[in-house]
């Protein structure tokens, strides 16, 4: 049995889709590499009583996201499509429009970064009706399981906002 053939009607069958996919996903793979380092940046820069929470919920999320990256890319790829590469490249690329660079305090960098992930879900929850819409439930499902991580994140960082 030929396995490569086994899901070859999973794939979408005109270039044009897969384009658009694959251009969904280096997209995705921009706004996640951008909320990474906001979470990387707000993991140095904790400080205050809860600092040291702060802390582990940020690494947490560093972690997750860079997971995230991971299988944009491997997503985008498995599609027959090809990756961007270069931070400078996904950099141009990212949306996050509540990021303040000036940012210190520990408070102001949570709630920052709730808008940040709040967003962020958005923009997943939006590629899941993209990738149905196209007809690709697969990559439909994965951006199903990007929003569900990221329903959790907002959960444990709102959570640490009201402590």
């Amino acid at each position: 049995m030929n396995h490569s053939l086994l899901y070859a009607d999973d794939f979408p069958a005109d270039d044009r889709t897969t384009g658009h996919l694959v251009a969904l996903l280096n997209q995705s793979t921009a706004d996640t590499l951008d909320l990474a380092f906001q979470t990387q940046r707000a993991h140095r820069s904790a400080k205050g009583h809860n600092s040291g929470e702060l802390r582990v919920v940020f690494e947490y999320l560093h972690h997750q996201l860079s997971t995230y990256v991971d299988d944009f890319e491997n997503r985008a790829r498995s599609l027959g499509g090809h990756t961007l590469g270069t931070h400078r490249i996904h950099g141009a690329l990212a949306i996050d429009t509540s990021h303040r660079p000036d940012a210190q305090a520990s408070p102001v960098l949570l709630n920052d970064l709730v808008d940040s992930c709040g967003e962020y879900a958005g923009r997943m929850r939006r590629a899941i009706r993209t990738s149905a819409r196209l007809g690709h439930h697969d990559t439909a499902h994965f951006y199903t399981g990007v929003s569900w991580g990221m329903d959790k994140t907002l959960w444990m960082l709102t959570a640490h906002k009201q402590a």
